[in-house]
């Protein structure tokens, strides 16, 4: 039985990973890979966990490049969990970097929609928001500490081409696939 905390969290991500298909080719594998996450997350935890561990040692290099190109020149202070938001032309002066160009073809409500359900799920696997019912079972908060990963893979994936090739080949590796199709 699937429990509240982990249908919640399956069901936004397919909605978002739907809206961000409607957008261009960048979008729409952005879109197709946080629907795997959710079919492997939500159907074969033994998957999920081989699929996180592909990532995790990746996810640290992209995460320390992400800190120092992005966060850092927005004004960020490393380690102290504040977020920061800027508009993109802004974002662009401060980083010499051309943001737009990046989410160009992004379907802008499914990317909105992800900017903000990544810091969701950063709180959600800290504890700061309730999400855990007792159905979930006791690997629910670990499982999420992973999925926070893998969604913040996916959005560093937005900004580097080489994150998506990476994260559309472990993709292909850990795809689940319906038993009942075979």
């Amino acid at each position: 039985m699937l429990g509240a905390g982990k249908i919640f969290l399956s069901v936004k991500m397919m909605e978002i990973g739907g809206m961000l298909k409607r957008g261009n080719k960048k979008s729409q594998e952005i879109g197709e890979s946080i629907e795997n996450v959710v079919r492997l997350y939500s159907n074969d935890e033994v998957k999920f966990q081989n699929f996180i561990n592909d990532i995790e040692s990746e996810y640290n290099r992209a995460s320390k490049r992400y800190n120092e190109e992005f966060y850092q020149k927005a004004g960020g202070k490393l380690g102290s969990g504040e977020l920061k938001a800027l508009h993109t032309e802004d974002a662009s002066n401060r980083l010499g970097i051309d943001l737009e160009k990046m989410v160009n073809g992004l379907d802008p409500e499914g990317f909105m929609q992800f900017q903000a359900f990544v810091p969701f799920i950063t709180d959600a696997s800290y504890g700061k928001i309730p999400l855990t019912s007792p159905e979930d079972g006791p690997s629910f908060p670990f499982m999420m500490g992973h999925l926070r990963v893998i969604c913040w893979y996916i959005l560093f994936s937005v900004y580097y081409e080489d994150c998506r090739e990476y994260l559309k080949s472990k993709i292909n590796k850990h795809k689940w696939v319906d038993p009942s199709l075979n």
